[in-house]
C-alpha cells in the first residue's frame, strides 16, 4: 500500500476506534453528509491528528483554493482532507472523524491512504455517510438506505429499518474507499440519504440529523443532538413557508407523493390545479433558493 501525501501530527492510542467519513460534492447533496460529519467534530471534544494534502488529488483549477479576508488580513484555504480524534470514556468506542472533498485525480492512491490513515489510528470499523437526490419530500421522514461488508453490520441496519442499496452504476469516492478499506480487513458501512429533488443544493439538516442518528445507531453511540435537531426543525419551517408561496413548487410535491404513496400526507395544501402541467425542476429549484435566501437574510436582520 502507498499513502501519498497523508501528515500524521499525532500517533494516537485509541480504544476500538471506528472511522466515519463523508466526502463533499458529488455523493453529498444538500451538503448532508459533510455537515453531518462537520456536525459531528465541531460538537464532540477532539482535536485534529491527520491531514491528507489536496495536492495530489485535487486539479486547482477545477476545486480551486478561496481566499478570505480575516482581521483584516488575506488568507488562502485548500480544499480540506482533516481527520479528527474523538475520545469519551463514557462511549463504548473512540472515533475518528474524516472531513474532505471527492477528488480529482488519483483515485487508487486517494483510497490507499485513507485506508492508511484508518490502520495507523487502529480503526476496526470504517462508516462512511452519502446523500443522493431521490423521489421524496420535505414533509416525510428522510428515507435512509446503506450497505455493509459485515455480517453483523447488515444485521444492523435490517434492525434499524435500513433499506440495503441496490444501486448499480458509476461510484462516487463515498462507495469506492469502503472497497478499498475492506480489502484491507476492516469491516465497512455506507449510509446514504434522500434529499428532495427540488432541494439539491440548499444545506439540509435535517437529512444531516438522520444521518447522525443512524451512525450513532449502527455504532452503539449516544450523542446530545438537540442543537442539530434544533437547526431540523427550523430548516423544515422555512422550507413550508418556501413552499406554500409558490404554487409551482406546491404542484411538484403533490405529484411526488402521489407516485411514492397511495394516501399523500403533505402538510402543504395545494393552491394549483393538480392536474396541470408542471414546469421544470430548474425552475421550482431557483425560485425556492431564492426564497430561502431572502428568509435567511430577514432572520439575520431581526437577531
Amino acid at each position: 500500500m502507498t499513502a501519498t501525501g497523508l501528515v500524521l501530527h499525532s500517533e494516537p492510542r485509541l480504544r476500538n476506534p471506528a472511522m466515519i467519513a463523508a466526502f463533499a460534492d458529488w455523493n453529498d447533496a444538500g451538503e448532508a453528509a459533510s455537515a453531518a460529519v462537520r456536525w459531528l467534530v465541531k460538537r464532540l471534544p477532539g482535536k485534529r491528528f491527520a491531514s491528507i494534502e489536496a495536492e495530489h488529488y485535487h486539479i486547482f483549477t477545477t476545486s480551486r483554493p478561496t481566499v478570505r479576508i480575516t482581521g483584516g488580513e488575506r488568507t488562502l484555504s485548500w480544499p480540506l482532507h482533516d481527520a479528527f480524534l474523538h475520545t469519551d470514556p463514557e462511549l463504548s468506542r473512540d472515533l475518528v472523524l474524516l472531513v474532505g472533498r471527492e477528488p480529482q485525480t488519483h483515485w487508487r492512491t486517494y483510497c490507499e491512504t485513507v485506508v492508511e490513515l484508518a490502520q495507523r489510528a487502529g480503526v476496526t470499523t470504517l462508516v462512511t455517510l452519502g446523500a443522493f437526490l431521490g423521489e421524496t419530500t420535505h414533509t416525510r421522514p428522510v428515507p435512509l438506505s446503506g450497505f455493509a461488508t459485515a455480517a453483523p453490520l447488515r444485521e444492523r441496519l435490517d434492525q434499524l429499518g435500513i433499506a440495503r442499496s441496490n444501486y448499480e452504476g458509476p461510484s462516487g469516492i463515498t462507495a469506492t474507499v469502503p472497497a478499498f478499506a475492506r480489502e484491507a480487513g476492516l469491516d465497512t458501512a455506507s449510509l446514504w440519504a434522500a434529499i428532495p429533488q427540488y432541494l439539491p443544493t440548499t444545506a439540509n439538516p435535517k437529512a444531516a440529523l438522520a444521518l447522525v442518528r443512524a451512525v450513532a445507531a449502527v455504532l452503539d453511540l449516544e450523542f446530545d443532538l438537540r442543537r442539530l435537531e434544533a437547526a431540523a426543525a427550523f430548516f423544515q419551517r422555512q422550507v413550508d413557508k418556501a413552499v406554500a408561496h409558490d404554487r409551482r413548487a406546491t404542484g411538484l410535491l403533490r405529484a411526488i407523493e402521489r407516485r411514492t404513496s397511495p394516501e399523500p400526507e403533505s402538510v402543504v395544501e395545494p393552491t394549483s390545479d393538480p392536474n396541470a402541467a408542471l414546469p421544470s425542476v430548474e425552475d421550482i429549484i431557483r425560485d425556492l433558493e431564492r426564497f430561502l435566501r431572502r428568509s435567511a437574510d430577514a432572520d439575520a436582520e431581526n437577531d
